[in-house]
């Protein structure tokens, strides 16, 4: 917002050179009304921000919270890999065997 209103006054002090004031003082109203639309924004953006009405120590049991349940997640998803390696491996046996059967099978027809 700092940004935009710096950017505004540097804007009104060139255009404000040779222009006529009718158009000038448009200028400055659009900008003015950039700026409150702008703040509105900023103001709607920080009363949803999560926690802002709870205290300190609702917002660190919150953040306790979610650790634990980030920690078993973690765990789920450990446990979930582990699965699927184990899985990897049976299906990676289960082909090997196939094979050796398929094999056996071609060798004894011959």
């Amino acid at each position: 917002m700092a940004r935009m209103f710096a950017n505004s006054v540097e804007f009104l002090n060139r255009v404000q050179v040779g222009q006529d004031q009718i158009k000038l003082k448009e200028n400055q109203q659009e900008i003015v009304q950039d700026v409150v639309k702008k703040a509105k924004q900023i103001e709607i953006l920080i009363d949803n921000l999560p926690g802002l009405r709870n205290t300190e120590q609702e917002q660190f049991d919150m953040i306790k919270e979610l650790n634990k349940e980030m920690q078993e997640a973690n765990l789920e998803y450990i446990k979930a890999v582990e699965d699927a390696e184990s899985l990897r491996k049976q299906i990676v046996e289960t082909i090997e065997i196939l094979c050796r059967d398929q094999s056996t099978a071609y060798n004894t027809e011959e």
